[in-house]
């Protein structure tokens, strides 16, 4: 693969690479697929305004059987409100489709699909579902509620990581869609805002755009409805991603902790996204001194070709083998 020796040039340096080809955006539901790359850009790194926190009104008091005690979290499609059982006390993270949202039946579905899964997936590393709504198509899921910062709150603060400290966030989630992917579920959005740093390790959240690979597909209309920072370039395209596009966002992640910034910037979703398909990756020894081995582990998971990537046995254990080193040495 060919490495960048230098720091790639600054966002305002312009597109780069051929523009994103026609059929991308073929099937994608036209101005709701752009509002929602456009919408996910928007809010990437700033707080919503109080009129945008006004405008969702008051919390419900109840969700089901649980007693709402506060916003956690509001998106395109649902918002996610801290909650407690009257009866056993357990805290929950209950997730909530909008009510303008609950009548599209497609969402209804993925929304169904994200409670399936929730069922199947049970890792230390996978936010946990604890019940979804009645019903074959639900409106609301309970998690597990884990208390703690996600990765993108806590990159802002204290990027770049300790190195250990970074392999450790990045064996967790590597374990987490390796077990996954051994279930047949891709993940589809992986990327530091989906990732809580919990007291006992990180856990991957939000499983709402993930597909079941042995399902048969939904409609095309949210067909891309990944983050342009952190998708692969086969993500951009109608063709299903499997699981190396999930590896290949950990590679972007990875990136991140440890330079504190993403390899891939750019002033629109449509110019980082060309970067994915075409662009070099940044040398990451350029910008901060880490092992060979890492450095090499980094450049693979960012391949254009899915292919070669690692798999995940091996990603795993290179993980866990260099944080071993570090351990170490620091010991």
């Amino acid at each position: 693969m060919p490495r960048v020796p230098v720091p790639p040039p600054p966002a305002s340096a312009g597109r780069q690479g051929p523009p994103v080809p026609r059929r991308v955006w073929l099937g994608m539901g036209g101005a709701l697929a752009l509002m929602a790359v456009w919408g996910g850009w928007a809010r990437r790194g700033r707080k919503r305004s109080p009129t945008a926190e006004a405008a969702l009104g008051a919390p419900p008091a109840t969700i089901g059987p649980y007693r709402v005690l506060r916003l956690l979290g509001h998106g395109g499609f649902a918002s996610t409100y801290l909650a407690r059982h009257p009866d056993t006390g357990q805290e929950v993270a209950v997730k909530v489709l909008h009510p303008h949202r609950s009548q599209d039946p497609d969402l209804r579905r993925r929304f169904g699909l994200e409670a399936k899964l929730g069922e199947l997936l049970d890792h230390p590393n996978l936010v946990r579902r604890v019940s979804p709504s009645d019903g074959e198509t639900p409106t609301w899921i309970a998690f597990e509620y884990v208390p703690g910062p996600t990765l993108a709150a806590y990159l802002e603060a204290h990027a770049p990581l300790p190195l250990p400290e970074a392999l450790g966030i990045a064996l967790g989630v590597a374990r987490a869609i390796a077990y996954a992917h051994a279930r047949g579920v891709v993940h589809r959005d992986l990327k530091p805002a989906n990732v809580i740093l919990g007291p006992l390790g990180p856990k991957v959240t939000d499983l709402g755009i993930a597909r079941d690979l042995d399902a048969a597909s939904l409609t095309t209309t949210l067909s891309f409805l990944g983050t342009p920072r952190y998708a692969a370039p086969e993500a951009q395209m109608l063709t299903s991603a499997g699981p190396a596009a999930d590896r290949y966002s950990l590679g972007v992640m990875l990136f991140e902790i440890l330079t504190g910034r993403p390899p891939f910037q750019g002033e629109t979703p449509f110019a980082i996204m060309d970067q994915h398909r075409s662009a070099p990756v940044p040398d990451l020894q350029a910008w901060r001194s880490v092992p060979p081995a890492l450095a090499r582990l980094v450049e693979r998971l960012l391949e254009k070709r899915p292919e070669l990537r690692p798999e995940d046995g091996e990603l795993v254990t290179k993980l866990q083998d260099l944080l071993e080193a570090e351990t170490e040495v620091h010991s």
